[in-house]
């Protein structure tokens, strides 16, 4: 067959050809193992593309690891080792491969929300006791902070595109800008920052001049919204913020109101969570979860929390997990919706979608998950029966998250990683399954656990998870850890973000010797006295709870 065709007609065949196929082809002999060794760079780099690996078939290498960053993609040199390098972290994330539970500690023990940028290696945390904190990956060490004065306690925080939003008391969000992207003459005049926003600035960066600037904020805008709102979300460029009447879409950039929603929730229900898309604005109540067209600001569909769905699947959680083991495969079983037990499935609690405003996911407070695929297909269609319903048969579900394909769920009993289509990066995928349309929402669904706490415990503290391309973050009650779970301290990804010394003669790093970077109270009051600020002084008096950042690293190469 070799000299029977022109090579151009052989690699485009061989472009339909799985990893698992190619390999197959290459041991049937010596003339086909030299023609894949010969076209090396094209044949893999077709696969890449086969595989989802890459976005475009006719990318170039550098083009694919300048969009993946640290250990993984670390002296990557072709195609073929790009392909085998992202199956490993494909198979790290099923249970197949390694995963390491870490701790980041310099953010300290009471962490409340987590933002993680992995591109730009930032971790941006708010705390139980007030204060926001950025620190760097992996060595994990502060490079910027703002005092507990100054950020409100409990607050929740927002970051997309080098943005970070927070809330202050009151009716207002701050916007904070990376002060690297930043360019005074782009500030927005509908909505400056104010003069204590300003002030902190300054003492912040006089603060941490250790690392030259990597991972500081300026302040770029205080958006202070017409109505009182309960919930936010942002996502660049649009910042949502909603109460139980309306919704309030702005413009970061700009600073500029562009958009409000009228009856976002029905009159005795509570706004839980907001979610939005390029498309759609997403309100979910207890009750109902509603979906606005952001081009009418019409609603265009509602899910009722009492929705009966046909396809139930369910997790046997309390299958014992091995011991020495991070992360663990969970088998999904399909049981009867209509065997006429009873199920009380319990309020909304949360809702996300996915990042091509595609696919929505909902969370249940007592024990399932609800799946869409390709939700805007049933607006006017029967949604029940085209849905999926994962039941987890646990008594408490904490918090959900949806990126890179992948939904992960906090619960009482650990986290639960969804691949959506585990066939999608699988390495004996066929070219047909590429476009294969299906009646069903996920019909390649499969479920991964991760149990970080003791046997019979849970984490109360579990405040916050986000889920990246390689890794899970979440708030970690140490005192919750299982004995087996062994953490990794294995060497740093990155260097330290500047070559400094790390450590003083007494021993003690840099961090951990900048005023105000763990909490002191005291010492950050006295950096920021003379600020007039718009907010009352709050003091939460006890001790913090052992509630680091704990992540879970799928990204480490055999």
């Amino acid at each position: 067959m070799l000299g029977l065709l022109p090579p151009e007609l052989i690699l485009d065949v061989l472009s339909s050809l799985s990893l698992q196929c190619l390999l197959s082809l290459s041991l049937v002999s010596r003339q086909w193992n030299s023609f894949v060794a010969a076209n090396e760079e094209t044949v893999y780099r077709q696969a890449a593309h086969l595989h989802d690996f890459i976005r475009s078939a006719y990318s170039s290498l550098q083009d694919a690891l300048r969009e993946r960053h640290g250990n993984p993609w670390r002296g990557a040199i072709s195609w073929k080792d790009f392909c085998r390098r992202s199956v490993q972290l494909q198979r790290n994330w099923g249970g197949q491969g390694r995963a390491v539970a870490r701790v980041l500690s310099s953010a300290g023990s009471d962490v409340h929300r987590i933002k993680v940028d992995e591109q730009e290696r930032l971790c941006v945390t708010t705390h139980m006791h007030g204060g926001l904190t950025v620190s760097h990956l992996f060595p994990d060490v502060i490079l910027w902070s703002l005092p507990q004065r100054y950020v409100r306690p409990y607050a929740h925080c927002e970051y997309g595109n080098g943005f970070l939003v927070f809330d202050r008391i009151g009716n207002s969000k701050e916007v904070w800008r990376l002060a690297c992207d930043f360019h005074d003459d782009e500030r927005p005049a509908l909505c400056p920052p104010d003069a204590a926003q300003c002030r902190v600035s300054a003492v912040a960066a006089q603060r941490h001049c250790e690392y030259g600037g990597r991972g500081h904020f300026r302040p770029w805008a205080l958006i202070s919204f017409p109505e009182t709102t309960l919930a936010y979300r942002f996502v660049y460029p649009t910042l949502l913020s909603a109460n139980d009447s309306r919704a309030f879409l702005y413009d970061v950039r700009t600073g500029a109101l562009v958009q409000t929603v009228e009856d976002v929730v029905r009159d005795e229900d509570d706004v839980n969570y907001v979610e939005l898309s390029a498309r759609h604005v997403f309100v979910c109540g207890s009750g109902e979860v509603r979906i606005f067209s952001r081009e009418t600001g019409q609603r265009v569909m509602q899910i009722q929390s009492l929705i009966f769905v046909e396809r139930v699947l369910a997790a046997d959680i309390d299958s014992q997990q091995p011991q020495n083991a991070v992360v663990s495969p969970l088998p999904l079983v399909p049981i009867d919706a209509y065997d006429g037990a009873p199920y009380y499935p319990g309020e909304f609690i949360a809702v996300h979608v996915s990042s091509d405003g595609r696919d929505l996911v909902l969370l249940r407070r007592q024990g399932c998950v609800l799946f869409f695929q390709d939700f805007e297909r049933y607006v006017d269609g029967d949604i029940e029966s085209a849905a999926l319903e994962v039941r987890l048969r646990s008594t408490l579900h904490l918090y959900l998250a949806f990126e890179h394909d992948r939904v992960c769920v906090a619960a009482r009993k650990g986290l639960y990683i969804f691949t959506l289509d585990s066939a999608r990066h699988s390495t004996s995928r066929a070219a047909c399954d590429v476009n294969d349309p299906h009646p069903v929402s996920f019909p390649r669904i499969s479920l991964c656990a991760v149990q970080p706490y003791k046997r019979h415990t849970w984490s109360p503290d579990l405040s916050c998870l986000q889920i990246t391309d390689r890794r899970i973050f979440f708030t970690w009650n140490m005192r919750t850890r299982r004995v087996a779970l062994q953490l990794y301290h294995g060497g740093d990804e990155d260097p330290p973000p500047r070559a400094v010394a790390m450590l003083q003669d007494d021993g003690h790093s840099v961090a951990e010797s900048v005023p105000g970077a763990h909490g002191d109270v005291e010492q950050a009051f006295d950096m920021i006295a003379g600020l007039e600020l718009n907010m009352p002084l709050q003091l939460i008096w006890g001790t913090a709870d052992d509630t680091p950042v704990g992540c879970i690293d799928f990204s480490l190469m055999p």
